[in-house]
């Protein structure tokens, strides 16, 4: 152990440090599959933007089938489905309000039967 410290300590006042390796070779030598990964995932993400690119030009016609819409038309297709969602939400509030209505009728017919209020008023 002493001769490790006489060693460490000669290393140190050399001048050396852990900043003279540089990050990109640690990086490559402990984790050669995340630098691949992210390599793969950079190229991809470049694929991706030249099509986005491509599909905003005037004249871009999807003959490849990929699926990349224009920006006017996503953000239309946005709209519209934001429309229809809040159609549903009121069409749903709007059903279930009625339902409640309709549930509360009933139960006021119900409970005229018994009186003559209501006997009243049939035979009228």
């Amino acid at each position: 152990m002493e001769d490790l410290k006489a060693d460490l300590k000669s290393i140190a006042a050399s001048g050396w440090g852990a900043e003279l390796i540089h990050d990109a070779d640690i990086l490559e030598s402990q984790f050669p599959e995340l630098l691949a990964e992210n390599e793969q995932k950079r190229l991809r993400l470049a694929e991706l933007s030249a099509l986005f690119a491509a599909a905003d030009e005037e004249d871009y016609e999807d003959s490849d089938d990929t699926g990349v819409l224009p920006a006017e038309e996503v953000k239309a297709l946005k709209a519209e489905l934001k429309e229809a969602r809040a159609q549903a939400k009121l069409a749903k509030r709007e059903g279930r309000s009625a339902k409640a209505f309709l549930a509360r009728a009933e139960a006021a017919r119900r409970g005229w039967r018994g009186t003559r209020r209501w006997r009243t008023r049939r035979s009228s």
